[in-house]
């Protein structure tokens, strides 16, 4: 404790009870005023350098922060807002670093990798499938469930007398006569997982003002929840087949195989074993 006795002087003594319980003082010193200001001008200069300390601290370890996690991650955000908008899957971050943000940034680039190894091989795919479709003599067209095509082939324009086009992004299908149109539509909205294909028949009026009847098979194609993602239709001229029936000329059945001659009565030509 201290004890102000006398100006300029500071009295400094302790106490502790002896072993009755008694106060004695033990201790007792006489001490210059000044040494409180002094200990008091130490205590600010240590809390001052304790709070610069602080200071660069907080500063260094938010300058390693913005360098070594910050920067990475943003440049990691902006490459895939950048990825997101031009599409381009052959850019890399090549960030070599041995931390976890060197790790993020190595799994995306292989990430990057195999996804673009992915749309190579499904472009592929995808390309030999439309060979394969625009080789058909049938009539080909895919389309969304509102209406807009998305593919046919050259049959189906060149059959309708326009090309692949000026058909695609449309949502006017094939010129259905109004008195069919009804039926093609109610077998569009049948169209589930439940029944993913349906069959129908209608007649089309032509530019040339035909009337043509076409017989179509139409299948849905399903997302992984099993909704309707798109519609494909193949459909071929069954005109020729409808007038004769209206004629009532038929071109006969198709012979059975017990009403085919026999394979040894048929002409046969020298055969080498």
């Amino acid at each position: 404790m201290f004890d102000e006795s006398r100006e300029g002087t500071l009295l400094a003594s302790a106490c502790m009870n002896d072993v009755l319980g008694r106060p004695v003082r033990v201790l007792q010193a006489e001490l210059p005023e000044t040494i409180r200001a002094e200990g008091q001008a130490v205590v600010r200069n240590e809390n001052l350098c304790l709070l610069v300390v602080i200071v660069v601290l907080i500063l260094a370890t938010s300058w390693s922060f913005g360098r070594f996690v910050v920067s990475p991650v943003q440049r990691l955000i902006s490459h895939i807002l950048w990825i997101r908008q031009s599409g381009d899957l052959s850019r890399r971050l090549d960030i070599r670093r041995s931390d976890e943000v060197g790790t993020l940034a190595n799994e995306f680039d292989l990430l990057l990798a195999q996804l673009a190894r992915s749309r190579a091989a499904r472009a592929r795919s995808e390309n030999q499938l439309r060979a394969i479709l625009q080789d058909q003599t049938d009539l080909i067209r895919r389309f969304l469930p509102d209406g807009t095509t998305t593919f046919v082939n050259r049959a189906y324009a060149r059959y309708f007398g326009t090309s692949e086009e000026m058909i695609l992004g449309r949502k006017d299908g094939p010129p259905i006569l109004e008195a069919d149109r009804c039926v093609v539509e109610a077998q569009l909205k049948a169209l589930s997982e439940a029944r993913p294909v349906v069959e129908t028949e209608h007649r089309l009026k032509l530019a040339d003002g035909r009337v043509r009847w076409l017989h179509w098979t139409i299948r849905a194609i399903l997302d992984h929840e099993g909704n309707v993602a798109e519609i494909q239709s193949v459909g071929r001229d069954v005109t020729a087949q409808k007038e004769s029936a209206a004629r009532g000329e038929s071109l006969g059945p198709l012979p059975l195989c017990d009403d085919l001659p026999d394979a040894a009565s048929l002409p046969t030509r020298n055969m080498v074993s």
